[in-house]
């Protein structure tokens, strides 16, 4: 039943009415005429969209991101693809970046930085990049490919550079920044992940993005949670390519990087020894007392989807499915991995 009506709202119309509407806003607001606050259309708008493509990417909870799902029909792309992803990159884009013009880290003022975002705008960012994060988990690389042309990818790059100088300039006034920041660090890096082209964008400028992710709070660097948040996406938008670890390597220790990937490797053989141990534990049990066991150890796949249904992500501390490593960058290349940071150490 919920397949069946999630596939009757992709298919009437609603998103392309929604992209319309977001369309209307074609320059700055000026919110000095609304109190401060963005049109109620937009923030319900967007909240439908968030909702409507999490339920579509429901099991990217339990499925790294670059695992492909069969679940999700190829409506649900042409869709998404015709809309040119409801039109939220614009918008956001236009909302954000003041007077619509490309946003240069070079004239930050310190009276801009002054200037706190109303709370309304920074919720509609928020939910902006969930979206499009959601999208990224249905098919990385079907996101990849729709935000690839020239405009969208300069709309991005100003986008990362404004939302990642305003997030750590005003982490301390507004807690929502925090979470603005953490979803946009992990849209920079499903939007790089195995993509040459898109690393490239992250080498641009005098103060690159990938400069200002190694530039977060030293917190970012020592506290687990916020490393598990960070680490990830900085191995995405750098793994063999040479510019970008050069950068890196100028900015931060690569010992760390390597370190962080060695320390998941442990962590993961560990998790399936012990799985290992479990299936011949339960192997060795005979009927009830086999079932009776099992559940306690796992919910039914039905409560499993309404926890997914009803929890929340919290990304602002790092609770959340989606950050850990093995979510967000293939096994297989760990090893790989390590070996491509251990050059530049020798």
């Amino acid at each position: 039943m919920k397949e069946l009506f999630i596939e009757y709202l992709i298919s009437s119309q609603i998103t392309m009415k929604i992209k319309t509407k977001f369309q209307i806003i074609n320059g700055p607001l000026d919110l000095s005429e609304m109190m401060g606050q963005v049109p109620m259309f937009l923030l319900k708008s967007a909240n439908f969209l968030e909702s409507l493509t999490y339920l579509i990417a429901m099991d990217a909870a339990t499925r790294p991101v670059y695992e492909k799902t069969e679940k999700i029909g190829d409506h649900v792309f042409f869709v998404i693809q015709n809309t040119e992803l409801f039109g939220i990159v614009q918008m956001i884009a236009t909302i954000l970046l003041t007077r619509n013009q490309p946003f240069k880290p070079s004239q930050l003022t310190q009276n801009y930085v002054q200037k706190v975002l109303p709370q309304t705008i920074i919720s509609l960012a928020i939910t902006s990049i969930k979206i499009i994060n959601n999208i990224f988990r249905m098919d990385y690389r079907f996101g990849q490919q729709i935000l690839s042309d020239f405009e969208t990818q300069e709309q991005l790059y100003h986008l990362f550079n404004y939302i990642l100088h305003y997030t750590v300039e005003t982490s301390d006034k507004q807690e929502d920044s925090k979470e603005l920041l953490h979803e946009t660090i992990m849209m920079i890096g499903y939007f790089c992940l195995n993509n040459e082209k898109n690393q490239a964008l992250l080498c641009r400028g005098e103060n690159t993005i990938i400069q200002r992710l190694c530039g977060l709070p030293i917190a970012y660097f020592h506290d687990k949670k916020l490393k598990d948040i960070l680490y990830p996406t900085l191995i995405q938008v750098s793994y063999k390519n040479e510019r970008s670890l050069a950068i890196m390597d100028n900015e931060i220790s690569i010992e760390m990087i390597v370190s962080f990937i060695q320390a998941n490797t442990k962590e993961e053989l560990s998790r399936i020894i012990e799985e290992e141990n479990d299936y011949q534990s339960m192997s060795s049990l005979s009927g009830a007392a086999a079932l009776e066991r099992r559940s306690h150890r796992s919910p039914s796949m039905s409560s499993t989807n309404s926890s997914q249904c009803s929890m929340q992500i919290d990304m602002i501390n790092g609770n959340s499915p989606f950050v850990q490593l093995v979510m967000r960058f293939p096994k297989k290349l760990w090893k790989d991995a390590i070996q491509f940071y251990q050059s530049v150490l020798y």
